[in-house]
């Protein structure tokens, strides 16, 4: 069975939760396969090496990796018979983490449509940096968690991140980048699917085909993401209602909103919303 983890599940009333992961032994070690609802996973390799699944794609985990993994990503950690694998967990919420790319002028939806986690190696002068600002964010964390642990490191590997080396070539056409980009601005996804048809230049099939091809969704099920995300983040950040959050966002019902709400999110807003506040001021 496939666990789905919600952020509250593993650091309610927290703004992170961090954690030294130690793997290894005489047979083959796992971390299960799960995703998550709606944080983001920072993953920093400190030691030793292994195996990352997500969906269909393997990669080699090595000290001074480090792995995003996104919301609803289902991934799985592997070590290897006879070896270890050290690595630093890090969970952040899908707010923050977006509020961290806007203060660096880098889209909320940076990485979320490309195929796989983001992986990158880092270099051999960065690694150490970036292995003791992990450390020091699981310290903090067991001690007195503060955002700034965060911010300190994603300071260190976000440059990597951003700029790391791509031999794979684009993800997809110019064209379909630039007319994804573009619907993330609220007054074009609140028209939907044919506003992104008219920024795309090409027929509604032609774009399913492609979203398909190089995102593996469809135009409807991306225009719903970002919708969804929006919605996520004003019930967090404001006090207005949710059937209004739901017309804001390009939902016609608030019915339907509700639902496609709860199955990303697996809660209600209000829920969503009681809960986020509660996780960020304690007592409250």
């Amino acid at each position: 069975m496939l666990v789905r983890l919600g952020f509250t599940d593993v650091a309610a009333g927290k703004p992170y939760h961090a954690a030294l992961v130690v793997m290894g032994g005489s047979r083959e070690s796992r971390v299960d396969s799960h995703t998550h609802l709606d944080f983001y996973e920072l993953m920093v390799v400190v030691a030793g090496s292994g195996t990352h699944r997500a969906g269909t794609d393997v990669y080699a985990l090595e000290q001074g990796d480090v792995v995003v993994v996104r919301p609803h990503d289902v991934h799985t950690i592997l070590a290897p018979p006879n070896g270890n694998l050290h690595f630093v967990n890090i969970a952040i919420p899908a707010a923050t983490w977006s509020s961290v790319l806007a203060v660096g002028g880098l889209p909320a939806s940076l990485w979320d449509r490309e195929r796989s986690p983001v992986h990158v190696r880092l270099g051999a002068g960065d690694v150490a940096t970036a292995v003791a600002a992990a450390l020091e964010a699981v310290g903090q964390y067991h001690a007195r968690p503060d955002p700034l642990d965060v911010l300190r490191l994603l300071g260190t590997v976000l440059p990597a991140l951003v700029h790391r080396p791509d031999d794979r070539g684009p993800i997809a056409p110019d064209w379909l980048v630039r007319a994804c980009a573009a619907m993330e601005q609220p007054d074009e996804m609140r028209v939907g699917v044919p506003r992104f048809v008219d920024l795309a230049g090409v027929s509604h099939a032609h774009l399913d085909r492609s979203m398909r091809t190089h995102f593996g969704t469809t135009p409807t099920d991306f225009v719903n993401e970002l919708r969804l995300q929006r919605a996520a983040r004003l019930l967090v950040t404001t006090a207005v209602p949710v059937g209004t959050i739901a017309t804001e966002c390009g939902f016609s019902t608030i019915s339907y909103f509700c639902r496609r709400f709860r199955e990303r999110f697996g809660r209600s807003a209000r829920d969503f919303r009681n809960e986020t506040r509660r996780a960020a001021a304690p007592g409250v």
